[in-house]
């Protein structure tokens, strides 16, 4: 949490950006459920998903952005 009690950080927007990029990349989201609390494991228990073709640095960065 941050100073104002809100689990909001830099670091969780930097987070949501790796998975918007990922979603646009690959055509769905880097973590999938239908339940809340499997999604949450994914998030935090699954190693980040790797993903097909495209520029090196693009993945170094969205790699970097989802760990």
């Amino acid at each position: 949490m941050d100073q104002d009690g809100s689990c909001h950080s830099f670091q969780s927007d930097l987070w949501a950006l790796g998975c918007v990029l990922y979603e646009c990349h690959e055509g769905h989201p880097p973590f999938f459920s239908s339940s809340f609390t499997e999604l949450v494991n994914a998030i935090l228990y699954s190693p980040t998903p790797d993903f097909g073709d495209g520029s090196p640095r693009l993945k170094s960065m969205i790699l970097a952005l989802l760990d």
